[in-house]
């Protein structure tokens, strides 16, 4: 798990993904 990778998903999906 990497925070790069959460970054990357709430960036593409901000939507799906909220911003904590």
């Amino acid at each position: 798990m990497g925070l790069a990778l959460l970054t990357g998903l709430q960036l593409g999906s901000v939507t799906h993904w909220p911003i904590i």
